[in-house]
């Protein structure tokens, strides 16, 4: 299953064609004997009204690289990871799950980050809040997949890598 018309199944008149000076409009037969001469294909990108932007490569290539890349993305399954501190922790503590917690992202995987609050702990779920969020000022280039919240005894947020 092909999104793509190449070569012959253009049936316009008239295509935009991609090139390095930019957008050129030229009849579909002249497009079709460039890209024979280089001995690639004319594929068209998107059919809209009017004109279809069409682009000259090699499209087999193309599909090839394409399914190579959806295979890889396919093998690459997204793990989750729980790193999990408490209200008294000491800075020893903080700084050793900050350098697993950095090798996780580093891996690809999510991180949740869970705070776990204990007997009158539970009354100042503030200071988990501001705990929580100096844990994550620690990291650079970080996407907060779930914000900080509330779970019962637990404060929760989740984290991982941005691309």
């Amino acid at each position: 299953m092909r999104k793509h018309y190449i070569n012959r199944e253009i049936t316009t008149e008239k295509v935009s064609l991609v090139s390095e000076s930019g957008l050129i409009s030229m009849k579909t037969a002249e497009a079709l004997t460039l890209a024979e001469n280089d001995n690639l294909d004319l594929v068209c990108l998107s059919k809209l009204e009017g004109e279809p932007t069409c682009k000259i490569f090699d499209y087999k290539k193309f599909l090839f690289e394409e399914k190579k890349k959806n295979k890889l993305n396919k093998s690459k399954k997204l793990t989750l990871k729980e790193v999990k501190f408490s209200m008294k922790i000491s800075s020893n503590d903080i700084s050793y799950r900050l350098t697993r917690i950095e090798n996780f992202l580093n891996d690809g995987s999510l991180v949740k980050l869970t705070i776990t609050m204990k007997g009158r702990e539970l009354n100042n779920k503030q200071e988990a809040k501001k705990l929580l969020e100096t844990i994550m000022k620690n990291f650079k280039d970080i996407k907060v997949e779930k914000p900080p919240k509330s779970e019962g005894r637990n404060f929760t947020s989740t984290i991982k890598r941005e691309l």
